[in-house]
């Protein structure tokens, strides 16, 4: 049925189902970003020099809620292990 979910998502939006989702994705992560450098200007800086996780979590694969998000942690700060 994937097909067909699909082809609801794209009769229901007005534009093809991949545009719609890169625009969306797209401005989050426009304003995630901006967020970002705003609270913590280093952090790019500092995740693209390498990574070095304190803590290894690892869960389910439900999308519901995120570890990130449960423990507030920040980029970078753990590994993340969900497809399990």
């Amino acid at each position: 049925e994937p097909d067909a979910l699909w082809d609801y998502a794209e009769a229901h939006m007005g534009e093809p189902a991949d545009q719609a989702f890169e625009a969306e994705f797209g401005k989050r992560n426009q304003r995630w970003r901006k967020r970002m450098l705003k609270e913590s200007p280093e952090l790019f800086e500092s995740i693209g020099a390498g990574q070095a996780p304190k803590y290894f979590w690892i869960g389910c694969c439900d999308s519901r809620v995120a570890a990130e998000t449960m423990i507030e942690a920040k980029p970078g700060e753990i590994f993340v292990h969900r497809n399990i």
